[in-house]
């Protein structure tokens, strides 16, 4: 579970959408169309996990993992913002495949900081 939120928010870096949408369960997937999904994240140039933790849910054979991100989004070229978010996802698995169920994040903190911090 830890792996594949590694792998999408290194997809989202690496601005290949289409894969991290991939990642995500069809539910999910209804609620949120690729266009909207790619613009959430377009403006993202990296992000790095600061903390993560996860939760194994027997009764529902999922994993919650909680985690607490840097994301780095530039605004223009001089600019660039630091958003800490907690994300909370549950990761299960859909037609036999491990996928990001749910997810929500809170905003904790946001900073502008130097271009050269990215």
């Amino acid at each position: 579970a830890e792996y594949i939120i590694k792998y999408f928010f290194d997809s989202l870096a690496m601005r290949d959408y289409i894969n991290a949408y991939t990642l995500l369960g069809s539910e999910w997937q209804t609620k949120t169309n690729y266009q909207d999904f790619r613009e959430d994240y377009i403006h993202v140039d990296r992000a790095i996990i600061n903390s993560i933790e996860s939760d194994y849910l027997d009764d529902e054979n999922v994993i919650k993992l909680t985690l607490v991100t840097d994301i780095f989004v530039r605004e223009s070229i001089e600019k660039v913002i630091k958003e800490t978010y907690n994300y909370v996802f549950t990761i299960g698995y859909e037609n036999d495949l491990l996928k990001v169920l749910d997810g929500k994040r809170d905003l904790i903190n946001s900073v502008e900081t130097e271009t050269s911090d990215t």
